[in-house]
């Protein structure tokens, strides 16, 4: 986000000046999440990005466009792209699914941010009865955990490693954790300021609860 908060500023504050200081130009992908997580803290209720803009954006030639990037960049567009194939999963989006999916395989990224894309769109295409291109072995699992992209001690991580292992009882109770966690983190934005001010507002996706809404949808289905 580009407005930097001072030490008094509060996230509603601050979320406030982004939406009247946001840029005017052709918006990128960072750029909408960006403006749909300010939205959603300033109205009081998610309001999920455009999503006709999303699918543009998403495009395979538009994804990863205007490379060479600094890594800096590249981790913001794949947060934002992970972003958009969580709500896809929580909205049962199928076409757009298989169209992030592709989108995934040339990423400029580091391979277990792949594994980790693809295995969780595998499981929203089962959802939706489609065969799923990607499903995680017992050697992806531990990769994953060794480079950090799943946590056994974080209740999403064991949601994601229940359902795969078709663990449904697992994968609510883990679910249910998660949304507890979600929501005392959402108590705590009116306390933040400075650098965790920054963190609640550099992370749309986690403010709009894309992840939680994909596992719930995951978990209500089965």
């Amino acid at each position: 986000m580009a407005s930097q908060p001072s030490e008094l500023d509060t996230v509603f504050e601050t979320a406030r000046r982004f939406l009247e200081t946001a840029p005017v130009g052709t918006p990128t992908l960072e750029r909408v999440w960006s403006r749909a997580g300010a939205e959603s803290v300033v109205a009081g209720q998610l309001i999920d990005p455009p999503l006709a803009r999303l699918k543009e954006l998403t495009a395979p030639d538009r994804a990863w466009d205007n490379q060479p990037w600094p890594p800096e960049h590249i981790v913001d567009r794949g947060r934002c792209v992970a972003d958009c194939h969580l709500l896809a999963i929580a909205l049962g989006d199928l076409d757009w699914l298989e169209q992030l999916d592709g989108v995934w395989e040339p990423a400029p990224v580091a391979y277990e941010w792949h594994l980790l894309a693809r295995g969780q769109i595998g499981l929203g295409l089962e959802r939706g009865g489609a065969r799923s291109p990607t499903s995680w072995t017992e050697d992806d699992i531990e990769l994953l955990l060794e480079t950090g992209e799943l946590v056994r001690d974080d209740p999403a991580g064991r949601a994601w490693m229940a359902l795969t292992a078709g663990d449904m009882s697992a994968a609510r109770a883990a679910t249910e954790a998660f949304h507890a966690a979600v929501d005392r983190w959402t108590e705590g934005w009116p306390a933040a300021r400075g650098a965790e001010l920054q963190r609640v507002l550099g992370a749309p996706g986690s403010i709009l609860r894309v992840e939680l809404r994909a596992l719930t949808a995951l978990v209500a289905h089965r």
